[in-house]
This record gives structure tokens, C-alpha cells and sequence, in this order.
């Protein structure tokens, strides 16, 4: 890989880094007030002051749409970039590299446990199709008051922040393998992607216990007699 898209790289990531709305909001806050204490004779209040300047709102509110639309750029940016990198596994320390938990997935009840420690295990797949060392840390939580586990994962990545940082942009696993890999481990594909079509599984030959079959051959058309 040249070193010219490498550097762009990282400089696109710098620039996604400095577009921060919250400086953004600062800014804001700060001219807000300053136009407040300008004109009113009471202490400074956000709730109060909200609609009383409308000409500084209005350029604030111009500045943020710019940088959403910049963020949105570079995001683009980057994701097409990092298709092109190259990833190579260093000896470096572990560097965290995705985090989920039970809370994500409240909703499947007692096998919110079971859920979570397979959206783990996805992120942590990706890794090693590329064959970054990774470990998984459970961190478990007190049961609530019906008696379900709760616990937070995170996963760890044998690589640097930016290397992590080109693999979370990379593209997923095929849409087959990943299904393949959820019906093994026992979980529903449609929690994670509600829109997978129904009879996604029998179309490219899989079963529902992540085992290869035939696709499914569509059903002959009766000849029609005159």
C-alpha cells in the first residue's frame, strides 16, 4: 500500500476527530451568553435564553448542518479507504476494540445473555478473519428482579487504534457466513438484522443449525391444459 493512502488515510481520520459537535455547542453556549449579558438583567439561563437570539441560532445552526454534511463526507471517506488497507498483526498491546452488553438486547428476555455474548463473538470473528489475536472480556452484572443475567462484553484486538480503526470500516463477513455462524452458536440472525428475508436460509442451502445443505430448487409450474 503507498505511503500516499496511508497518509490520507490518517489525515481524513484527524480531520473526522477535530469535527466535534461539542465544540461546536460550546461555541454556541458561549456567544449565547455573551449576548444575554448584554441585554438582560438576570442571571444566565440556557432554557430561558433558547428563541430570545434568534440571528445567533439561525448561523448555528447553518454551522452544524456543514458539519454534519462534512462528517457524513469523511465518513464515506474512510469507509472506502479502509477497504484498501492493508492489515498486518503486530505484537502490540490489546487495544479495546468493540464493547456490547445485555442492555442491548433487553427485549429477548432470559436470552438477552445468550445474544450479547454472540454479537461478542461477531465482532470478535472479524478480527480474526484477519487474523488479529483477540480476547473477549465478560464483565458480569448483578440478575435482575426476574432473575435475568446481565453482563457486559468487551473485546479486545492485538493492535494498534488505527488498525482497529481500518477493521471496523472493513466490510462485514459475507451475509451467508455470518448467517451460518449465528444459527451454530444458537441465536436468531433476525434479532440482530430483522430485514433478512424469510427463507433467506433455505435459498443458499443452510439449515437452521448452521449446517450446509442444497439451495432450494423453486417449485415446478403446472402446465396448464386446454
Amino acid at each position: 500500500m503507498s505511503a500516499h493512502t496511508v497518509n490520507s488515510f490518517d489525515k481524513a481520520l484527524t480531520l473526522l476527530h477535530r469535527l466535534t459537535s461539542s465544540r461546536l455547542q460550546s461555541r454556541y453556549n458561549r456567544h449565547l451568553r455573551r449576548a444575554w449579558d448584554a441585554r438582560m438583567r438576570t442571571p444566565f439561563l440556557a432554557s430561558q435564553a433558547a428563541g430570545k437570539f434568534p440571528h445567533i441560532e439561525e448561523r448555528y445552526l447553518a454551522l452544524a448542518g456543514a458539519l454534519i454534511q462534512r462528517e457524513k463526507e469523511l465518513e464515506t471517506v474512510l469507509d472506502r479507504m479502509a477497504q484498501e488497507e492493508v492489515v498486518r498483526a503486530s505484537d502490540c498491546v490489546y487495544t479495546l476494540y468493540a464493547s456490547t452488553g445485555t442492555w442491548v438486547y433487553s427485549s429477548q428476555g432470559f436470552g438477552a445473555l445468550t445474544y450479547a455474548a454472540n454479537a461478542a463473538q461477531m465482532q470478535a470473528d472479524k478480527l480474526r478473519y484477519y487474523d488479529i489475536p483477540t480476547h473477549i472480556q465478560k464483565i458480569s452484572r448483578d440478575r435482575d428482579q426476574w432473575g435475568i443475567e446481565h453482563a457486559d462484553f468487551n473485546i479486545w484486538a492485538q493492535a494498534d487504534s488505527r488498525t482497529c480503526e481500518v477493521i471496523r470500516r472493513k466490510n462485514s463477513l459475507p451475509l451467508r457466513e455470518w448467517v451460518k455462524l449465528c444459527w451454530k452458536r444458537g441465536v436468531n440472525p433476525r434479532v440482530y438484522q430483522p430485514f433478512l428475508p424469510a427463507g433467506y436460509e433455505e435459498s443458499v442451502g443452510l439449515d437452521y443449525f448452521g449446517n450446509d445443505g442444497s439451495p432450494a430448487q423453486p417449485a415446478p409450474i403446472a402446465a396448464c391444459h386446454q
